[in-house]
């Protein structure tokens, strides 16, 4: 037996672990298993086109992965069906991609070559990717004995995952708790959102100390500490609405709020993207606004109104015996750049789209492996599950759990996890969305 490491080899006992290991045992192979918990469809690509053109009509190629829920089921499908196609074209006629959904999480790494000098078995941890050849420390045993055990583990694994082909995302049933959590996905605010206050006019703490109690204050400012920052919207003679983007959107009746965003379940999604593509016309009809108010007002215009707000500031200051000088022409070069900068995104339509969205949606991350980050997300999507039973009216997504679920009213963080733990470890353990309400 060998041991490859991808960073810890020596020149005696361990070898350097990379992609060529792999190629070298299947440029002329009879059978190709792959089985990997997570995989790249290029790295596979790139490693199956090793294989002899003379050979691949022949070569029996076996995929098996750890299959998704929800959203990232119906992707996975498309990509692994894009990738039959791929190797199709190149000229490989037996190919059988087959999906385990059965477990929590199936973490096998094991790879399978039979060529003409025999056979040889890879397993240990790295995937079936270019990060786990490349660049994580991964650890992979390399052996050409005939292993009866593996082969029966292959059988017994294949006999328990499903053929792409046979399986319906839309009919997919979820048997365990990781399945249930994966068929959401999770809507965030983005970073990404414009704002029209300009505040780099700061004035040091002395100052604010003294205006604060001022009732005078400079045109065009957001209210807040002192005098707020100048804002370009009021300026144009629009409301400041910078902040009501999310909460214009109806998610409650279809969400739960976790720590890493909102939890949508699958079966809500249509009703969530129709909500955030309105809000987003909505959003998109301001900015446009704004662009057009701004080229018909012109940046000189503009100009003069900040420079008629730093006289604001300096006959205020005046007036109440405080003596700070503002470098007004800084300012006004910063302003200008500033509204420039303006111009520019809303004039671009891929950056405006993107400034438009209220919520960013991605699939349910992969958290299983991270014990901390997987306890932060369900501890979150607990207690706020257990927060929802004391409002007026249940959210619908709750609603629909509660269906299901052997919990009360009364229950806590706590209790509504027991719940969760004793379901999906009983042999009655099922979800689809048929479960949520309608």
């Amino acid at each position: 037996m060998e041991i490859f490491s991808t960073w810890y080899h020596d020149e005696h006992k361990i070898k350097p672990l990379s992609q060529d290991l792999i190629v070298q045992e299947i440029k002329r192979a009879e059978n190709v298993t792959i089985i990997s918990a997570y995989y790249s469809v290029v790295f596979l690509e790139k490693i199956l086109s090793k294989v002899t053109k003379i050979k691949r009509k022949k070569c029996v190629l076996n995929l098996l992965f750890n299959g998704f829920s929800g959203q990232r089921l119906y992707d996975q499908l498309n990509e692994l069906k894009t990738l039959t196609t791929s190797l199709k074209k190149m000229g490989f006629f037996n190919i059988a991609i087959f999906l385990n959904r059965e477990t929590a999480l199936f973490h096998t790494k094991l790879y399978f070559i039979k060529n003409e000098q025999g056979s040889v078995w890879f397993s240990g941890s790295a995937n079936a990717s270019f990060s786990a050849f490349e660049k994580n420390e991964e650890l992979l045993f390399k052996s050409s004995s005939k292993i009866n055990s593996l082969k029966q583990y292959i059988s017994e694994v294949v006999s328990d995952s499903a053929l792409i082909e046979d399986i319906n995302p839309d009919e997919a049933v979820e048997s365990n708790i990781i399945g249930f959590f994966r068929t959401g996905s999770i809507d965030f605010k983005p970073n990404h959102q414009l704002s029209f206050t300009f505040s780099e006019f700061k004035l040091p703490e002395w100052v604010e100390d003294r205006i604060r109690n001022i009732e005078d204050r400079p045109r065009n400012t957001n209210p807040g500490k002192a005098w707020g920052s100048y804002n370009l919207k009021l300026s144009l003679g629009l409301m400041n609405d910078e902040n009501d983007k999310v909460a214009q959107i109806s998610l409650k009746p279809w969400s739960i709020e976790t720590c890493y965003g909102y939890w949508v379940p699958n079966r809500y999604r249509s009703i969530v993207n129709k909500n955030v593509d309105q809000r987003s016309k909505s959003i998109k009809a301001k900015l446009v606004e704004v662009l057009d108010l701004i080229n018909s007002r012109g940046i000189d215009s503009l100009l003069e109104d900040y420079k008629n707000y730093l006289n604001d500031a300096k006959v205020i200051l005046k007036s109440n015996n405080i003596n700070y000088p503002i470098d007004e022409d800084e300012l006004i070069s910063k302003y200008q750049r500033f509204v420039e900068r303006i111009i520019f995104k809303l004039s671009d339509q891929d950056r405006l789209k993107k400034l438009c969205l209220p919520l960013v949606s991605t699939g349910m991350p992969e958290i299983w492996e991270d014990n901390i980050a997987y306890e932060d997300f369900s501890e979150s999507f607990y207690e706020y599950t257990a927060s929802c039973l004391t409002a007026g009216q249940i959210p619908r997504v709750v609603r629909s759990i509660m269906d299901n679920l052997d919990f009360t009213i009364d229950a806590d963080g706590g209790d509504i996890m027991d719940s969760f733990a004793e379901y999906f470890e009983s042999d009655e353990a099922e979800w689809s969305d048929e479960y949520w309400r309608e």
